[in-house]
Protein backbone atom coordinates (compact mmCIF):
# COMPACT_ATOMS: atom_id res chain seq x y z
CA UNK A 1 0.00 0.00 0.00
CA UNK A 2 1.22 2.92 -1.00
CA UNK A 3 1.36 6.44 1.51
CA UNK A 4 0.68 10.18 -0.12
CA UNK A 5 1.58 13.05 2.89
CA UNK A 6 -0.52 16.11 1.65
CA UNK A 7 0.43 19.07 3.63
CA UNK A 8 -1.71 22.34 2.22
CA UNK A 9 0.65 24.89 1.58
CA UNK A 10 -2.42 27.19 0.15
CA UNK A 11 -3.86 27.63 3.56
CA UNK A 12 -1.17 27.40 6.07
CA UNK A 13 2.54 28.19 6.51
CA UNK A 14 5.23 26.39 6.59
CA UNK A 15 6.24 24.64 9.68
CA UNK A 16 9.46 22.93 9.36
CA UNK A 17 10.10 21.66 12.92
CA UNK A 18 6.31 20.46 13.61
CA UNK A 19 5.04 17.47 15.60
CA UNK A 20 1.63 16.18 16.57
CA UNK A 21 0.10 14.55 19.16
CA UNK A 22 -1.04 11.42 19.10
CA UNK A 23 -4.96 10.23 18.23
CA UNK A 24 -5.61 9.15 21.63
CA UNK A 25 -3.67 11.92 23.53
CA UNK A 26 -5.37 14.35 25.86
CA UNK A 27 -3.51 17.14 23.90
CA UNK A 28 -5.57 16.21 20.96
CA UNK A 29 -8.98 18.57 21.24
CA UNK A 30 -10.32 16.10 18.32
CA UNK A 31 -10.17 12.78 19.73
CA UNK A 32 -14.20 12.72 19.78
CA UNK A 33 -14.30 12.33 16.43
CA UNK A 34 -12.70 9.30 16.05
CA UNK A 35 -15.30 7.88 18.06
CA UNK A 36 -18.09 9.51 17.52
CA UNK A 37 -19.33 6.20 15.22
CA UNK A 38 -21.67 7.73 13.00
CA UNK A 39 -21.79 10.11 9.87
CA UNK A 40 -24.45 12.76 8.69
CA UNK A 41 -25.15 12.88 5.21
CA UNK A 42 -26.30 14.92 2.43
CA UNK A 43 -25.86 13.48 -1.57
CA UNK A 44 -27.57 15.55 -3.94
CA UNK A 45 -28.10 14.71 -8.07
CA UNK A 46 -27.28 17.30 -10.65
CA UNK A 47 -30.66 19.12 -9.69
CA UNK A 48 -29.51 19.53 -5.68
CA UNK A 49 -32.36 17.20 -4.98
CA UNK A 50 -31.32 14.85 -2.41
CA UNK A 51 -30.65 11.32 -3.05
CA UNK A 52 -29.71 7.93 -1.47
CA UNK A 53 -27.20 8.15 1.34
CA UNK A 54 -23.48 6.38 0.29
CA UNK A 55 -22.94 2.77 1.65
CA UNK A 56 -21.27 3.43 5.36
CA UNK A 57 -19.60 1.55 8.35
CA UNK A 58 -17.81 2.49 11.57
CA UNK A 59 -15.30 0.30 13.52
CA UNK A 60 -12.55 0.64 15.31
CA UNK A 61 -11.93 4.29 14.85
CA UNK A 62 -12.54 3.52 11.05
CA UNK A 63 -15.14 5.61 8.85
CA UNK A 64 -15.73 3.60 6.21
CA UNK A 65 -18.07 5.25 2.98
CA UNK A 66 -19.21 3.55 -0.70
CA UNK A 67 -19.81 6.61 -2.76
CA UNK A 68 -22.56 6.97 -4.87
CA UNK A 69 -24.03 8.38 -7.73
CA UNK A 70 -24.03 12.38 -7.65
CA UNK A 71 -24.52 15.51 -9.22
CA UNK A 72 -20.50 16.12 -9.65
CA UNK A 73 -20.89 19.14 -8.40
CA UNK A 74 -19.11 20.85 -4.86
CA UNK A 75 -21.02 20.03 -2.02
CA UNK A 76 -23.15 17.53 -3.82
CA UNK A 77 -21.68 14.31 -1.83
CA UNK A 78 -21.28 15.35 1.88
CA UNK A 79 -20.67 13.11 4.64
CA UNK A 80 -19.60 15.07 7.98
CA UNK A 81 -18.90 13.99 11.72
CA UNK A 82 -20.02 15.79 14.41
CA UNK A 83 -18.69 16.39 17.80
CA UNK A 84 -17.64 18.77 20.62
CA UNK A 85 -14.63 20.69 19.78
CA UNK A 86 -13.06 23.65 21.59
CA UNK A 87 -12.06 26.36 18.81
CA UNK A 88 -11.25 29.74 20.50
CA UNK A 89 -10.98 32.90 18.45
CA UNK A 90 -7.04 33.97 17.93
CA UNK A 91 -6.11 30.30 18.71
CA UNK A 92 -3.53 28.86 16.21
CA UNK A 93 -4.49 25.20 15.28
CA UNK A 94 -3.31 21.90 13.50
CA UNK A 95 -5.40 19.38 11.77
CA UNK A 96 -4.48 15.79 10.80
CA UNK A 97 -6.40 12.87 8.87
CA UNK A 98 -5.45 9.40 7.67
CA UNK A 99 -7.88 8.75 4.40
CA UNK A 100 -7.64 5.25 2.35
CA UNK A 101 -8.87 5.70 -0.95
CA UNK A 102 -9.61 2.66 -3.25
CA UNK A 103 -9.03 5.19 -6.42
CA UNK A 104 -7.16 8.19 -6.48
CA UNK A 105 -9.87 11.26 -6.55
CA UNK A 106 -9.02 14.44 -8.33
CA UNK A 107 -10.65 16.67 -6.12
CA UNK A 108 -12.21 16.61 -2.67
CA UNK A 109 -13.01 19.07 0.08
CA UNK A 110 -12.37 19.08 3.68
CA UNK A 111 -13.77 21.86 6.00
CA UNK A 112 -13.88 22.22 9.80
CA UNK A 113 -16.45 24.73 11.34
CA UNK A 114 -18.94 25.64 14.24
CA UNK A 115 -21.87 22.91 14.62
CA UNK A 116 -24.51 25.74 13.92
CA UNK A 117 -22.93 28.41 12.07
CA UNK A 118 -21.11 27.14 8.12
CA UNK A 119 -20.16 30.41 8.29
CA UNK A 120 -17.73 29.81 11.65
CA UNK A 121 -15.24 28.27 9.89
CA UNK A 122 -11.28 27.30 10.88
CA UNK A 123 -10.78 25.54 7.81
CA UNK A 124 -12.35 24.58 4.40
CA UNK A 125 -9.70 23.83 1.75
CA UNK A 126 -11.63 22.42 -1.72
CA UNK A 127 -8.45 21.61 -4.15
CA UNK A 128 -7.62 18.17 -2.20
CA UNK A 129 -6.47 15.41 -4.11
CA UNK A 130 -6.21 11.47 -2.74
CA UNK A 131 -4.05 9.14 -3.93
CA UNK A 132 -5.19 5.71 -3.89
CA UNK A 133 -4.25 4.03 -0.98
CA UNK A 134 -3.01 5.46 1.79
CA UNK A 135 -3.62 9.48 2.39
CA UNK A 136 -2.19 11.28 5.62
CA UNK A 137 -3.23 14.98 4.85
CA UNK A 138 -1.56 17.40 7.41
CA UNK A 139 -3.03 20.89 7.94
CA UNK A 140 -1.04 22.65 10.67
CA UNK A 141 -0.92 26.32 11.92
CA UNK A 142 -4.18 27.29 10.83
CA UNK A 143 -5.71 30.76 12.91
CA UNK A 144 -8.86 31.17 14.30
CA UNK A 145 -9.83 34.53 13.80
CA UNK A 146 -13.47 34.84 13.46
CA UNK A 147 -15.37 33.24 16.66
CA UNK A 148 -15.00 30.69 18.44
CA UNK A 149 -17.43 28.05 19.28
CA UNK A 150 -17.25 24.54 20.97
CA UNK A 151 -19.28 22.42 18.84
CA UNK A 152 -18.48 20.94 15.51
CA UNK A 153 -18.86 19.61 12.06
CA UNK A 154 -16.01 18.18 9.77
CA UNK A 155 -16.62 18.03 6.73
CA UNK A 156 -15.41 15.23 4.10
CA UNK A 157 -16.84 16.08 0.32
CA UNK A 158 -16.40 13.98 -2.70
CA UNK A 159 -19.04 15.72 -5.54
CA UNK A 160 -17.86 14.28 -8.18
CA UNK A 161 -16.83 10.71 -7.11
CA UNK A 162 -17.76 8.04 -9.10
CA UNK A 163 -19.76 5.64 -7.37
CA UNK A 164 -18.14 2.62 -6.37
CA UNK A 165 -15.07 4.28 -4.23
CA UNK A 166 -13.87 3.32 -0.97
CA UNK A 167 -12.35 5.87 1.56
CA UNK A 168 -11.60 4.75 5.04
CA UNK A 169 -11.36 7.84 7.09
CA UNK A 170 -9.53 7.70 10.49
CA UNK A 171 -6.50 8.86 12.77
CA UNK A 172 -8.25 12.60 13.27
CA UNK A 173 -6.14 15.08 15.27
CA UNK A 174 -6.95 19.15 16.09
CA UNK A 175 -4.21 20.19 18.23
CA UNK A 176 -3.23 23.49 19.56
CA UNK A 177 -0.37 24.56 17.20
CA UNK A 178 2.60 22.65 18.37
CA UNK A 179 6.41 23.03 16.90
CA UNK A 180 9.38 20.52 18.38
Amino acid sequence: MSQSFTIAEDYVEPAPEHTWVAVDSEDNLGKGFNSKGEMNFWWADGSWSQTADPCFSYADGVYTITTVENGGSEWMAQSSIHAPLDIQEGETYDISFKIVASKALSRYTFKLCEETDDDNTLLYINNLELEAGENIVQLPNKKKTNGSFSEAKMFFEVGGAPAGIDLQISDIVVQKHKLK
